[in-house]
């Protein structure tokens, strides 16, 4: 927060105004977003809420109960899949690592990337077999989380 509010107050200088201005808005956002999300708390914890009949739905809770589960009953597909999306990321980011971290694996040529991305997508394969002949909750845990998501 303190390199934010260090940017707020150049870009503040820039445009004219004193950290002492910048300041007292500041600290009125920081009540007002204070108060908004308590009331938005409280008022999603009245009924329907979150547990019970005619709760709302919690798409988020039930993807990671639906990934947790498998992991801790020892079924081997959730596994498979997340090591395959580890190094399916790293064959993505293959160029941000050479720069930013060139002793990884595949910079160094410890791995090449052609047998990463072999790699990566046989697991994937074979996870994604795992989860369609272990059911449509599982099934359900691999569709919500699909698609790739760049981290730089």
């Amino acid at each position: 927060m303190s390199g934010g509010f260090i940017s707020d107050l150049k870009i503040g200088y820039w445009l004219g105004t004193t950290p002492a201005v910048q300041q007292k808005w500041k600290f009125l956002g920081t009540i007002v977003a204070a108060v908004s999300v308590t009331a938005v708390i409280m008022m999603l914890a009245k009924p329907p809420g979150f547990e019970g009949e005619g709760a709302l739905p919690a798409p988020q809770a039930n993807a990671m109960a639906a990934l947790i589960e498998p992991l801790m009953t020892g079924q081997p597909a959730p596994w498979l899949l997340y090591m395959a999306g580890m190094v399916l990321n790293d064959v993505y980011d293959f160029e941000v690592d050479a720069r930013r971290r060139p002793e990884r694996p595949l910079p160094s040529g410890r791995i090449t990337a052609r047998r990463a991305l072999a790699w990566g997508l046989a697991s994937s394969a074979i996870g994604t077999a795992v989860l369609a002949v272990g059911g449509a909750h599982a099934i359900a845990a691999l569709a919500y989380g699909a698609g790739p998501v760049p981290a730089f």
